[in-house]
């Protein structure tokens, strides 16, 4: 029985046909970049209108970066609060992602710009970058450009659908129970698995 996404040619070696590249050819680059620009419009909305459910209504995410705009790339930069204001390790999420089949990566942003009037949240704000190499003589434009924060990234490749990016919503909503990185660790405990350290 012939499998329906290669054909042979005859002298007896296997041709692959990729349909879903030629679909995506088919609809072109305007097509392609403009439904990734929706999805990621989307996840934006969506993501700065959860709170946590005290008085307070703590923002759950804070976005770096441009929020919603007509020329936005396909990729989002962001933190993630507990209930009480504390930033959850984008280290953490991302592990807690990929137990739940979601590719993230984290980041170090820099070079960022505060205007006078939040000096003194700047300094409570930035974080030294840890470095690997120890020793070594930092002059201060070195020592300037290891400040900044450390964030969680996402990306959507061409292929991302919405169902992608509804994962990826309903995974960060998990953090509205406080309790939720205290379960994870219990439930992969009971389990036998790694723990991961906070």
């Amino acid at each position: 029985m012939k499998d329906e996404n290669s054909r042979s040619s005859g002298n007896g070696d296997l041709e692959v046909v990729c349909r879903g590249l030629d679909l995506v050819d088919s609809l072109g680059l305007m097509m392609i970049t403009n439904r990734a620009r929706y999805l990621i419009n989307w996840l934006v909305s969506s993501l700065k209108k959860l709170k946590h459910p005290n008085s307070e209504g703590i923002p759950l995410v804070k976005i770096y970066g441009p929020k919603i705009k007509f020329d936005r790339g396909p990729a989002l930069a962001f933190n993630v609060y507990d209930w009480k204001g504390e930033k959850v390790e984008p280290i953490l999420i991302q592990k807690l992602a990929d137990r739940n089949n979601i590719s993230l990566s984290y980041g170090f942003l820099h070079n960022i710009w505060f205007s006078d009037k939040y000096t003194d949240e700047k300094g409570r704000i930035l974080e030294k970058r840890e470095s690997g190499v120890k020793g070594t003589g930092a002059n201060k434009f070195k020592a300037k450009s290891d400040l900044g924060i450390t964030v969680v990234t996402a990306a959507l490749g061409f292929l991302a659908n919405f169902g992608d990016v509804y994962r990826l919503w309903a995974f960060v909503a998990l953090f509205l129970d406080a309790d939720f990185v205290e379960k994870e660790r219990w439930r992969y405990t009971a389990l036998n698995q790694k723990t991961v350290e906070m």
